[in-house]
């Protein structure tokens, strides 16, 4: 009896393990042109739902492919400092526990996905007219109403067809769709593994957390057409901010990340403050990664000796980074740059080459 739930889990993990970013493959990514036959290839490690989802949003499937190395650098960038610097993701599918689990990491990586992918289709869709656009429409401003400095003579503003509002719900129903476990294998999660079924529902919600935090870097931009310095007719239209914005905002949301418990019954409640609902715009988690476990990735990773240094390179302090006092070295290194630069008409910059020497602290292991 214990032999044969033991092989239920093992069987249960080698299907539910098809990772929840396990799409994050350069297989996906060098697809450009979507077919029926890329979707049912078994190059591409698709689940069966995932797989007739990408059949019928072939479409939507070359932004989804495109977003792949984005995610992977803007999840780097976002953490480029921090002792989990996000480096696991270049090994995809083939990730570490920090990814694997429900931990905080994973919550962060999930979020950035699914807001990368949200991103890549907007901008590309709309501003880049790969999609099929809304209408544009006109507005004609009355005479009489109160025009701001440079515009006193506008006439017109046409809400471009671009990234326009309409177009939003339908790649947000896609990338949920897409990412999400279906019904039926969480109904047999909920069954035979309440844990697992607890996880996706967790990473779901990340996902989601994520794709809120990319809708609201949505703004209008207006341009006035033309060289003349009247403005007659002005252009606006609903575009997304810098992707960096957004991954500064998921870090943060990473620093702040609520944890909770999973129950016998695959819900979860959270640890802090029980009473209080989870917020949408939240990161959950339910298990905790300590890089010091294994302090892979740890090794010639820079990090600060003091308060000064910290100020000027932003490394975590030495003993934070490297697992402990004594756990980093140090070795000079030299600093050059060009400086007194001088303009020498015309047309000419002179610089002279400054170098400071410095020293460098690395992790030793």
């Amino acid at each position: 009896m214990l032999w044969t739930k033991i092989f239920v889990l093992m069987t249960f993990y080698v299907g539910a393990s098809h990772q929840v970013l396990e799409w994050l493959d350069e297989h996906v990514h060098k697809v450009k042109d979507w077919k029926v036959k890329d979707c049912e290839s078994n190059r591409v490690p698709f689940s069966k739902r995932q797989r007739n989802i990408c059949k019928r949003n072939l479409g939507y499937m070359q932004f989804l492919a495109k977003a792949i190395p984005s995610i992977k650098h803007e999840c780097r960038v976002a953490f480029t400092h921090e002792q989990w610097n996000c480096d696991v993701i270049l090994n995809s599918p083939n990730f570490d526990r920090s990814i694997d689990a429900a931990t905080k990491e994973s919550a962060a990586v999930q979020a950035l996905a699914a807001a990368k992918i949200l991103h890549t289709t907007i901008n590309d869709c709309g501003l880049k007219g790969m999609c099929k656009k809304c209408a544009d429409r006109e507005e004609v401003i009355p005479a009489d109403r109160p025009r701001s400095a440079g515009e006193e003579k506008l006439e017109v503003i046409i809400h471009q067809s671009g990234a326009c509002e309409e177009m939003f719900p339908q790649p947000m129903n896609f990338i949920k769709r897409f990412l999400k476990v279906g019904r039926k294998k969480m109904a047999e999660y909920k069954n035979s593994w309440p844990e697992k079924y607890a996880q996706e529902n967790i990473n779901f919600h990340n996902k989601q957390a994520g794709l809120e935090v990319a809708y609201e870097t949505r703004s209008p931009r207006c341009y006035c057409p033309g060289i003349f310095p009247v403005c007659y007719t002005k252009i606006c239209y609903t575009a997304m901010d810098h992707f960096y914005k957004v991954g500064r905002k998921i870090r943060e949301m990473y620093y702040k990340a609520r944890k909770v418990r999973i129950t016998d019954d695959g819900n979860f409640v959270p640890v802090d403050e029980p009473n209080r609902p989870i917020q949408k715009k939240e990161l959950i988690y339910a298990e905790e990664f300590n890089v010091c476990d294994t302090k892979e990735g740890l090794k010639d990773r820079p990090c600060s000796i003091d308060e000064d240094m910290f100020k000027i390179t932003r490394y975590p302090y030495c003993k934070d980074m490297c697992c402990g006092k004594n756990q980093y070295k140090s070795r000079p290194s030299k600093l050059i740059w060009e400086c007194n630069c001088k303009f020498k008409w015309c047309c000419e910059v002179k610089c002279q080459t400054c170098s400071e020497d410095q020293i460098r602290y690395t992790c030793t292991q």
